[in-house]
């Protein structure tokens, strides 16, 4: 029963930490704490010892002061579950920073796959910057259309003075032009876009043997 309360209790913490990104323990969690299970909770998400000062600034108002040796004989336990080549990849793949945490006899692994993850991540991310800029273009592009619907139809209205209707023909000239780039620029990012999708499937293939429980 205890080991169960130990599991749930850590999970609790380690959802808290998700949601909140908050270093600090709340009252409850300060007054019922096991600083074995809030270390290893620290150690599984691959923070530095120094999270201990958050929790004893946290916990000073309710006069509760961390157990050092629990919470690091935790920590400890907590950094053998993130220290995998497995975990490294999946940080650094999702751009998460990595603070130098590791034991040295695991950090080599680690590091190899926490790089292998930045650089699919640094591919995901290029991927997306282009998926934007092309959506921007389209909307761009959508909005050029009917200016220069509305600058052709001007362009041949009747009424117009020889001055008024050189204008319009000009600006007809224009926006043709510029539609002509926007659509050329369109393609060059679609061409863009497809390079960039094969080779961020190539790095994944690549790296999958990293991507490991």
């Amino acid at each position: 029963m205890r080991m169960q309360s130990r599991v749930v209790a850590l999970a609790s913490l380690l959802l808290a930490w998700q949601l909140s990104g908050c270093a600090s323990l709340s009252k409850e969690e300060c007054l019922a704490a096991d600083w074995r299970t809030i270390g290893f909770g620290d150690g599984a998400a691959g923070k530095r010892a120094s999270r201990l000062d958050d929790h004893r600034e946290a916990c000073a108002d309710y006069s509760v002061k961390p157990n050092l040796t629990a919470y690091l004989a935790g920590r400890d336990a907590g950094l053998l579950t993130y220290c995998r080549p497995g975990k490294g990849y999946s940080e650094g793949s999702n751009g998460r920073s990595y603070e130098g945490v590791c034991p040295a006899e695991l950090e080599g692994p680690f590091l190899s796959a926490y790089r292998s993850g930045k650089i699919v991540h640094d591919a995901e991310s290029a991927v997306s910057a282009i998926e934007k800029r092309i959506r921007e273009s389209r909307n761009d592009l959508e909005n050029l259309k009917t200016r220069l619907m509305q600058a052709e139809s001007k362009a041949v209205a009747s009424g117009l003075s020889d001055t008024d209707r050189k204008t319009a023909v000009n600006e007809v000239v224009h926006l043709s032009e510029e539609k002509g780039r926007l659509e050329e620029t369109i393609l060059e990012s679609t061409s863009d876009l497809a390079l960039s999708r094969n080779r961020l499937e190539q790095l994944r293939r690549e790296f999958r043997h990293w991507d490991l429980p």
